[in-house]
């Protein structure tokens, strides 16, 4: 993971760290790039479909690694390449922490749902199981794929972050 000058996770020490990582955006960008070269190959005027979906296939592994870090100044959620982008939550912001179970039917499939500035919710998730839920001020609530998830609730509440 990268630092930088707005990092949480800077040069602190790093009370929990996880991550989850998914195969299917792999397969998917794999799946995706043959049929596109036969499009083109095909129909010669269809380039413009090989540029696109290559895009597409990049996007898909954006979102193949989530890694989550927690610190004393908040919570971290980076994902895919060299954890970019980057999602900051500060300690202020986390009123309530806890695991909560994420299937395909409640996240209404995988990758990253709603808006936490328009809609108030938000989902990161890259596979079904246990991932951390947040409740953020405002009414906010965020949710993200990690591997057990038990031992970031636990550092949130060791800093004063009630479960909910």
């Amino acid at each position: 993971m990268t630092s930088g000058p707005d990092d949480l996770a800077g040069d602190v020490p790093i009370l929990w760290e996880g991550s989850a990582t998914a195969r299917w955006p792999i397969r998917l960008a794999v799946a995706l790039m043959p049929s596109l070269a036969v499009l083109v190959i095909l129909i010669p005027g269809a380039w413009p479909a090989l540029i696109s979906g290559g895009l597409v296939a990049f996007t898909f592994l954006i979102f193949r690694r989530i890694d989550v870090v927690v610190v004393e100044a908040g919570v971290q959620v980076s994902y895919g390449f060299r954890g970019r982008p980057v999602q900051r939550f500060r300690i202020e912001q986390i009123e309530g922490a806890r695991v909560e179970r994420m299937t395909r039917r409640q996240t209404k499939g995988l990758g990253y749902r709603g808006s936490l500035r328009f809609f108030r919710k938000a989902q990161a998730a890259i596979r079904s199981g246990d991932g951390l839920y947040l409740d953020l001020a405002g009414g906010r609530q965020f949710w993200v794929s990690v591997d057990g998830p038990e031992g970031a609730v636990e550092a949130l509440r060791n800093l004063g972050i009630p479960q909910s």
